[in-house]
């Protein structure tokens, strides 16, 4: 993956692997399918670190704040994520919008029993639907990611983290107002 999204052809990975095209193509599926499975293997990676850094949280802003803070960390550090939410950008693009519901979907599975841990340990409330509100946070992250900041640098940890804090935080906490109301189970 060295080359990039721009670069890498079906062949070249199915000569990486050592297997045929036709092997790829029924394994793995068309040049899209590889590009969402790479993107999930690295968001294996990536909702461990988030995993990590939200297990010691002690309040709902410090829960949110650190996962998404730990999310665009590993994104900085990892190339293959720098490269999807910069050089391939145009490439990647259909996969995380118009495409993107197996992704938010990966990142929904992965990230529901992060939050079902913080809501035992009585950080997140009980009434808070898990699912969708996993499912926001992964669109968050995914919009820092992909587009720009008019007011400041949100895709930075801190900030990014700090930010989604200050959205996210009252809704775990089953804040009461008309946000909230949209996050909580009926």
């Amino acid at each position: 993956m060295s080359l990039g999204v721009r670069q890498v052809t079906v062949e070249d990975v199915a000569r990486a692997a050592r297997v045929s095209r036709a092997t790829v193509y029924r394994a793995v599926g068309a040049r899209a399918d590889l590009v969402r499975a790479v993107m999930m293997d690295e968001a294996t990676v990536l909702f461990t670190n988030v995993a990590a850094e939200m297990a010691s949280a002690t309040s709902p802003s410090e829960l949110v704040a650190g996962g998404v803070a730990a999310a665009l960390a590993t994104v900085r550090d990892r190339p293959v994520l720098q490269r999807f939410a910069g050089p391939d950008l145009e490439y990647v693009l259909p996969v995380v919008t118009i495409g993107a519901a197996p992704l938010v979907a990966g990142g929904v599975q992965l990230l529901v029993p992060i939050l079902e841990s913080a809501q035992a340990r009585g950080i997140v409330d009980a009434q808070v639907d898990l699912p969708h509100l996993a499912e926001e946070l992964v669109r968050y992250v995914l919009g820092l990611l992909h587009t720009p900041s008019l007011t400041a640098e949100l895709a930075s940890p801190e900030t990014g983290g700090a930010w989604a804090a200050s959205l996210f935080g009252p809704l775990l906490a089953g804040a009461t107002d008309a946000r909230a109301s949209k996050f909580a189970s009926t």
